[in-house]
């Protein structure tokens, strides 16, 4: 009769057996997997072993990277997809993958608040503020320096909603916060902001707070910087206003074609039999862009020849088609907007410096507008003179 002792051996080698036959399995199924790696031409690579670690911080990449959602990891498409490359892969669930961003993101902070503390060059920020479309306003502060290498960069620092009011007082603190936090007082140098009232109050109050510490270089006077392009933006605003009602069959006219397959299908048939090879096709403009509604004018000039064809051929287009003054109008306002183009183009440049070249493509949207001569009761005469006093006021 065998003893309660002897069950319990018994039972414990058994357990052991079955370990070392899974672990046999499992080694025969990496071996397998190792003679599978193949190169494009169809050569085993060699020897490969699986890193559970590395796996998972890749998996955490590619969500970040492309803005996925936490709970893909338990989806069962996933899970059975993963299996079939590597079953070895060891499976987590939303919130340990959740956490896995978070904590690479605080390293990745640390890093970078390193690499501003020990960093000799001066640090100057940027910052933007707008409320989304479930009205919860954000505040995104962006910093620039050079590097060791004398390269321009920039690193986006802090992103983050921002409760109600968005006053000066509120931005202020905010902004004095994050100074602190990443250690950047010594190394302040300039700020660059819209236009808006708020901005004013805040960095007026931000600018008295480090000049008591003396902290800002020449008293202050270069440490509040306007945005070129903000200035450049309220400047065709103005115009285009006015000019809004000339471009409206030009618009009309795009969505026309856009309204249905067919008519997409007409309009491409027509710009292979005329031959035009503009690359771009025409699209609406977004109202809160000028730069937008200068491209959907400029790219419509191109077509033309196409928007008259399609007049003839389709028997319904002809009350959207532009006249011959709309677009000689669309003509002047290329020409007039294209400077102010050329200039939010260079000035927003993001690789090289354009505190050097802010004046010279101020001048010459200045020059511009001098040039233009119409008279002061007509349409482009008010357009012109209400520009120039919109510059003149920046």
């Amino acid at each position: 009769m065998l003893t309660m002792k002897k069950i319990w051996t018994m039972k414990k080698r058994k357990k052991k057996m079955r370990m070392r036959t899974k672990e046999k399995k499992k080694k025969k199924r990496r071996m397998e997997l190792s003679a599978s790696i193949m190169s494009p031409d169809g050569v085993a690579i060699g020897h490969w072993s699986f890193n559970q670690a590395l796996a998972r911080r890749e998996l955490m990449r590619m969500i970040v990277l492309h803005e996925l959602a936490f709970s893909l990891v338990e989806y069962d498409g996933f899970r059975r997809f993963v299996s079939s490359l590597n079953p070895s892969f060891k499976f987590v669930c939303r919130k340990t993958m959740k956490n896995d961003c978070v904590k690479a993101f605080k390293e990745e902070k640390r890093i970078l608040q390193g690499m501003f503390r020990n960093s000799k060059s001066k640090i100057s920020l940027t910052s933007d503020m707008w409320t989304s479309n479930q009205t919860v306003g954000y505040i995104c502060i962006t910093a620039h320096f050079i590097d060791e290498n004398w390269k321009l960069q920039k690193r986006i620092v802090k992103f983050t909603a921002m409760e109600t009011p968005h006053t000066g007082v509120a931005m202020f603190n905010v902004m004095v916060n994050f100074v602190r936090e990443w250690h950047i007082e010594d190394n302040f140098f300039a700020m660059t902001l819209d236009n808006a009232s708020n901005n004013f109050a805040m960095v007026k109050l931000l600018m008295e707070h480090l000049l008591t510490k003396k902290l800002l270089l020449g008293g202050g006077k270069l440490f509040h910087q306007r945005c070129a392009c903000h200035v450049i933006n309220l400047v065709c605003q103005v115009g285009l206003n006015f000019l809004d009602p000339m471009t409206n069959k030009i618009r009309d006219s795009i969505k026309y074609i856009g309204s249905s397959q067919t008519r997409k299908e007409k309009f491409e048939q027509i710009v292979d039999q005329l031959g035009i090879s503009c690359g771009i096709s025409p699209s609406l403009d977004t109202p809160t862009r000028w730069n937008s509604t200068f491209m959907m004018i400029d790219v419509a000039r191109e077509y033309r020849g196409v928007f008259d064809s399609l007049a003839i051929q389709d028997t319904n287009y002809p009350p959207f088609k532009p006249s011959f003054e709309d677009w000689e109008n669309a003509n002047v306002i290329c020409r007039l907007l294209k400077v102010f183009y050329e200039a939010t183009n260079v000035v927003s440049g993001i690789k090289y410096p354009t505190a050097n070249l802010y004046f010279h493509e101020i001048w010459k949207v200045k020059q511009t507008l001098d040039q233009q001569h119409y008279e002061e009761n007509t349409e482009f005469g008010q357009v012109v003179m209400y520009m120039k006093k919109k510059l003149k006021k920046y």
